[in-house]
């Protein structure tokens, strides 16, 4: 027989329902209307009566943050020699001691982001396009949450128009047409190059 009795939460347990982490789970949806956008086609089809509204450069600041902001050091945990146990050292396959929002194997940072609006195209520095003396206070400024200091440390101008990005896939997807880099909308576009990874591995 299978009790159907609840089994207490342990401290731990409740405070992980009651975190901040879980809301966000709970309620995370992707929203794509944007004022100003035109959705065509079936019964969903709708124009929105409103002018585009563009992100502040604070709100564009804090998203470029969660996507590839420096977080701090990373912590390298991983043995470095075989010890007792034959062949199992390894972590010299860390490339960098730099911890970002942005998964990264050996810590390659190998994720570039490009960031597109109606005021024109950035590149977002990766932690290695900093001098390394300039990594202390990208961390310090990150901990006090100076995001918007950040992202103007960060942006290197590549054109000072939106860049058309090809709209067919595997660039955009055909459904994503009608809401991709659209004006008054801030895209992001991830670059991953991969080379790196994969000689690193070898």
């Amino acid at each position: 027989m299978v009790s159907t009795a609840a089994t207490p939460a342990s401290d731990l347990e409740q405070q992980v329902s009651r975190s901040a982490l879980v809301d966000a789970l709970l309620q995370r949806r992707s929203r794509r209307f944007a004022k100003g956008l035109h959705l065509n086609g079936g019964p969903l089809a709708y124009a929105s009566a409103e002018q585009p509204q563009p992100l502040t450069q604070g709100e564009e600041a804090a998203l470029a943050f969660a996507a590839c902001g420096v977080t701090g050091y990373a912590l390298g945990d991983l043995p470095y020699q075989a010890g007792e146990v034959p062949e199992t050292g390894g972590g010299n396959i860390m490339t960098h001691f730099i911890g970002r929002t942005v998964p990264s194997a050996d810590a390659l940072h190998d994720v570039t982001m490009f960031v597109l609006n109606d005021g024109g195209t950035w590149l977002l520095k990766r932690p290695q396009d900093f001098p390394r003396g300039d990594i202390p206070g990208l961390v310090e400024a990150a901990r006090a949450r100076q995001f918007l200091a950040l992202y103007e440390r960060s942006r290197v101008p590549i054109a000072d128009r939106r860049l058309e990005i090809p709209r067919q896939p595997p660039f955009v997807p055909a459904f994503n047409r009608w809401s991709a880099n659209q004006p008054g909308t801030t895209y992001f576009v991830p670059v991953a190059e991969c080379t790196a990874l994969y000689i690193n591995v070898l």
